[in-house]
């Protein structure tokens, strides 16, 4: 197997390893997405039962209009689909936040995108790390490939050497052979 051919091989396995970090990633940001919407439904239930058990005023009557608590707490599913929805009249950023948080309150909205931003900034960051160890990778590459390449020259000048000394050799061999009488030799 040649170098080149281990070097794409080895290319092919890091881009099907990265791959698959892209879906556990793509995972976890779903699992995190869940949990903020979950915890962000349990906190306006208790916030719309202490309202109830407390004399309503016009704020409170306000917040409450405001929540929509006959929605299922379902997991979010942040795919790219999903993020790449049509906008929505009830979001302020209607191309980040899937259909599902449209419907939440805008603390929630924001509780939701910073978590989403949290783990996109902890993907940069190891992407990043990444990109600095595959370049400094392929810088090493590179060197050994060159030092290599001087060693192959250094080889072939050698080989040439030696190649041009049997020849002489061969050549003084087959002088001595026809000055040398025929009967010295048996």
């Amino acid at each position: 197997m040649s170098y080149m051919s281990r070097v794409s091989d080895d290319l092919l396995a890091k881009e099907e390893e990265y791959h698959r970090l892209n879906e556990e990633i793509e995972q976890r940001t779903r699992q995190l997405a869940a949990e903020v919407a979950n915890m962000s439904y349990e906190e306006e239930l208790s916030l719309r039962k202490s309202l109830e058990n407390s004399q309503p005023s016009l704020a409170a009557t306000n917040l409450l209009e405001g929540l929509n608590l006959n929605r299922s707490p379902s997991p979010l599913d942040l795919n790219i689909a999903d993020t790449q929805s049509k906008p929505s009249k009830k979001s302020p950023v209607p191309d980040v936040l899937p259909p599902e948080a449209a419907e939440l309150a805008p603390e929630s909205q924001v509780r939701l995108l910073k978590a989403k931003t949290r783990v996109l900034e902890e993907e940069v960051e190891r992407l990043s790390k990444e990109l600095t160890q595959q370049k400094q990778d392929l810088a090493r590459t590179r060197q050994e490939l060159k030092s290599e390449k001087e060693e192959k020259i250094a080889i072939q000048k050698t080989c040439q050497t030696f190649q041009g000394q049997m020849e002489k050799y061969l050549t003084l061999i087959e002088e001595k052979k026809k000055k040398v009488p025929t009967a010295t030799l048996r």
